[in-house]
């Protein structure tokens, strides 16, 4: 087979596969929301909110919001057997997201936070069940089962896997995003940083984050450094 046979054969396949828009890489979560909250609980006293809301949360949100924009997006999630699994992906599908690319697994992936409002703020209680170990093999198996013109990458949990995603879609092309969490890796050095956001064009932290990462006080001087290392910054 010559170089011009193999390249049309390449293309074949991939014409076979579907095309996105935007490939979103984070899980899923349930999320349930207190509010009208009189006050904030104290132990060994019980309290009434005037509301509450079960919804999906993290990568459920872009995708949902992405979705609703009119853009085809792409989700390889994982969901458990579990009724909070269920419940999400049944609002995925109430959506319209196309959940070409999920993997469900034969045990329950939990994933629950509890919000409660208050005065402009709010605090989380978050529970999460072990990360499949078939996880990040399944996130690469679809970046490759698939098209695709941006590639987001929702938080930091994804942390040592990003380099490895970033670089697959910057040799398809696409342009890259991600935005940030309240994690341990957050005290990386900044070297490490800058090393590790080389392959992203826009990154989304917010300002607490953006001053951590940078280790600036002010933060104007956060975003100035930031821009030395992506191409659009935007800090929350």
């Amino acid at each position: 087979m010559n170089t011009s046979q193999h390249t049309n054969l390449r293309v074949g396949i991939k014409a076979m596969f579907p095309h996105f828009d935007i490939v979103c890489i984070g899980d899923y979560f349930f999320d349930l929301i207190y509010t009208g909250l009189p006050e904030f609980p104290e132990l060994g006293r019980e309290i009434y909110s005037q509301d509450v809301t079960s919804t999906g949360g993290a990568m459920f949100i872009t995708t949902t919001s992405l979705r609703r924009l009119g853009v085809k997006v792409g989700w390889p999630a994982i969901f458990g057997t579990d009724s909070y699994s269920h419940f999400v992906k049944e609002l995925a599908q109430q959506e319209g997201i196309d959940l070409s690319l999920i993997k469900e697994i034969p045990c329950p992936y939990r994933r629950i936070t509890t919000s409660l409002p208050l005065h402009g703020e709010r605090a989380f209680v978050t529970y999460v069940d072990q990360e499949p170990e078939e996880r990040d093999a399944h996130r690469l198996y679809s970046l490759d089962r698939c098209t695709f013109d941006h590639l987001h990458v929702g938080g930091l949990h994804t942390l040592e896997q990003l380099p490895d995603l970033l670089k697959i879609a910057k040799e398809r092309g696409a342009t890259t995003s991600t935005d940030c969490q309240d994690v341990p890796q957050l005290y990386r050095s900044s070297c490490e940083w800058r090393e590790l956001l080389r392959y992203v064009d826009i990154f989304m932290p917010n300002m607490r984050e953006a001053m951590m990462i940078t280790h600036r006080e002010d933060a104007h001087d956060a975003v100035r450094r930031l821009l030395e290392w992506v191409n659009i910054a935007v800090v929350k």
